[in-house]
């Protein structure tokens, strides 16, 4: 292969990336509800209207606080703020859930695999 060949194959990745970031955020709508699951279970459909905070227990049950403060540490806290869901802390080892941004748009997931956690926007 030369070294023009791979330069070629760079700009057409690139372009494809940057065509389905621009498909995604132009064609992408906003949801309504937040649906979390722990365990492959349904615990809680939420609408994104209604700004809470949640722990989310390792059991599945779903606990509304009254702010983030009442957070004990266990489990999840998922803030739902703006129209939109944010995981802000978790108890598990690697807190990558509590790195991903906020969701808004339909099909739009937070996953916190230590904790079997899925918030998913519809």
């Amino acid at each position: 292969m030369k070294k023009n060949d791979i330069k070629v194959i760079l700009i057409i990745c690139f372009c494809l990336l940057m065509f389905f970031i621009i498909w995604k955020s132009v064609f992408s709508s906003k949801g309504y509800k937040a649906l979390i699951s722990v365990n492959n279970e349904n615990a809680l459909c939420i609408d994104l209207q209604n700004n809470c905070n949640i722990q989310i227990k390792s059991d599945g049950e779903c606990i509304m606080l009254k702010d983030a403060e009442e957070y004990d540490g266990t489990g999840n806290l998922l803030i739902i703020e703006n129209g939109q869901a944010n995981m802000v802390s978790a108890d598990c080892p690697d807190k990558i859930c509590v790195g991903m941004p906020a969701i808004q748009n339909e099909d739009e997931c937070i996953v916190c695999m230590p904790n079997k956690v899925i918030v998913t926007v519809q």
